[in-house]
């Protein structure tokens, strides 16, 4: 509604749940959620830009409405903070596009013509923006227009209101922005241009009058000296003293020049050390990590070690029993393989020799079939052999079945 649209616009300070709700006014966000969260990063650095949802007309015609920080970002000059006028449109398919930027100048101020960055309606080029990709931040880009704004602010003061710039002598070339410091005023001369100025904290400074060129006798050099007429000694005086003045400004707007550029390049120096000097810190702390990961991959390998020696002292002492008991071995006398396979009693010697028979007749009898089933002997004498093996070879496990048991009951195994 119109009365809580006025209360989010005049909002102090806004928190998380505030942008969320002006975001969710405006239908149509792909990354709601990341715009939420930089303009929030936004409003705690910046509190001069204010969140609120309006409509946007582009120079096609279109228009469109959405989420946009209005206000000002500050701009230095001279070691002296200046406000900059300027409107961050944030579009619906932020961050796949870079949001929308306008100065916005007063109504006692004009854009500055031919701005590397600005052009006539207040649009902003910057190389930030024509590179925006999805690690691009609003935070970054007002930063980087500070900077930008610092070393050439795209606006200045009109004196008496009005949003055109005043006419300027041709002889008089025009002066870029930030480049006329306040300087002492000499008395004030009947004829004087005003000149631009630089926004202040208030949005303007008080205007530096352009001093008129010195004034010199208008007669020529060859009229005699009869028709010459004399001049005050006063107007040489004030001659001198303008033209001592003009040096001074001359001077002052050169040392201004220089100190703005200079200053713009040591802040320029000095983000480039800073982030130089996290880079290396962010190494630092890698190094230090991975030397504690070797040191501790060290400490492992070497207890590895001393447990691999001590395997190899047990190998080498488990090799020499062996290679002794394998000499002792080959220095005994070699038992015939009937010996291995003897009873050590009667009753062993009948169950070897009963269990021999049983396997000896199932051997017969699968050759026996084999043999059938080559056509190499007859069904009837192939019936008759195996009625014969098979009644001995059931004899043989009764045997040996009645000698495991009396083994049993005697305990012998």
């Amino acid at each position: 509604s119109p009365g809580r649209s006025c209360s989010m616009a005049s909002r102090v300070q806004w928190t998380r749940a505030d942008l969320t709700e002006l975001v969710l006014r405006v239908p149509g966000y792909r990354d709601a959620l990341r715009v939420v969260d930089e303009m929030d990063d936004v409003v705690k650095a910046l509190k001069s830009l204010k969140p609120k949802v309006d409509q946007l007309v582009r120079n096609d015609g279109s228009e469109g409405t959405m989420v946009c920080l209005d206000g000002t970002i500050p701009m230095f000059h001279n070691q002296k903070k200046y406000n900059c006028p300027l409107c961050i449109w944030i579009n619906l398919d932020f961050p796949s596009s870079p949001p929308t930027c306008y100065v916005k100048p007063t109504q006692d101020m004009a854009i500055k013509p031919r701005h590397v960055h600005v052009d006539s309606a207040g649009f902003v080029y910057h190389g930030y923006l024509t590179t925006w990709t999805h690690q691009s931040t609003l935070k970054i880009l007002c930063d980087t227009l500070t900077a930008a704004f610092s070393q050439d602010s795209p606006v200045y003061a009109v004196p008496g209101g009005g949003g055109a710039r005043p006419p300027q002598p041709r002889s008089q070339p025009q002066q870029p922005a930030l480049s006329q410091p306040p300087v002492y005023q000499p008395p004030a001369q009947p004829q004087h241009q005003p000149q631009p100025q630089v926004v202040s904290p208030q949005h303007v400074v008080p205007p530096v009058p352009q001093l008129p060129p010195p004034q010199h006798d208008s007669w020529p050099a060859h009229v005699p000296a009869r028709h010459s007429a004399p001049q005050p000694e006063h107007h040489h005086a004030a001659a001198q003293q303008n033209t001592a003045a003009s040096m001074e400004l001359e001077k002052a707007t050169l040392v201004a020049m220089v100190s703005s550029k200079l200053q713009g390049e040591l802040e320029n120096f000095q983000r480039s050390s800073d982030r130089e000097f996290e880079a290396y810190q962010a190494k630092q702390v890698d190094m230090e990590v991975t030397a504690t990961r070797l040191s501790g991959g060290l400490h492992t390998l070497r207890e590895e070690k001393t447990n691999l020696l001590t395997l190899l002292d047990k190998l080498d002492d488990a090799e020499k029993k062996v290679q002794g008991f394998l000499e002792d071995l080959e220095s005994r006398e070699q038992p015939s393989a009937q010996s291995l396979i003897s009873g050590s009693d009667a009753m062993a010697e009948q169950l070897l020799e009963a269990v021999a028979t049983d396997k000896a007749i199932e051997d017969a009898l699968y050759q026996l079939e084999k043999e059938m089933a080559d056509g190499k002997i007859e069904t009837e004498v192939y019936l008759q052999l195996v009625l014969r093996y098979s009644r001995k070879q059931f004899f043989e496990k009764e045997l040996a079945n009645k000698i495991l048991a009396k083994r049993r009951q005697l305990g012998v195994y």
